[in-house]
């Protein structure tokens, strides 16, 4: 369940990742298109100059059309999402059937091995992160936002 918690929260926060780059690099085009216009205006500056901004603000909106950090961004938020109710599930099938009086093993292995199936399966839809992304990410605060009762902490700690 750590696992998938860690996993849930990594997601989240490439998403987040990804947004603000987008955001980031649209701010750059309307910023060089604002400045373009406003020395196309004055009509003052160097034909070098207003191609130069022309070339930036073009590089700058293809490569940001091209990588679609937008796509991206909701590509790891809806896998975010998948696997925070896969870890609802497991913690649902930790509480209620592992736990509970009526329990009886070929059922509660069945039910894990349906749990252990979509975890596999997520891991081969989820999309691949980037290192260059997955470096910035801060694997001590993941860690610290990931809530873990007492019970799933337990046989972690006896290992």
């Amino acid at each position: 369940m750590l696992q998938i918690g860690y996993t849930d929260k990594i997601f989240f926060k490439m998403s987040r990742y990804y947004h603000v780059l987008g955001m980031v690099l649209d701010a750059f085009v309307v910023i060089i298109t604002a400045l373009l216009t406003a020395v196309l205006y004055l009509r003052n500056t160097p034909e070098t100059v207003n191609i130069g901004l022309a070339i930036m603000a073009s590089i700058i909106s293809f490569f940001n059309t091209f990588v679609n950090f937008e796509k991206r961004a909701l590509e790891f938020e809806n896998a975010g999402d998948a696997y925070n109710s896969l870890l609802k599930e497991f913690r649902d099938f930790y509480s209620l059937e592992l736990t509970g009086q009526d329990n009886t093993n070929g059922k509660a292995m069945e039910r894990f091995e349906q749990l252990s199936s979509r975890q596999r399966e997520l891991n081969e839809l989820t999309p691949a992160t980037s290192d260059l992304i997955a470096r910035r990410v801060k694997h001590e605060e993941v860690m610290q936002s990931i809530e873990v009762q007492e019970g799933e902490l337990r046989p972690l700690l006896e290992d």
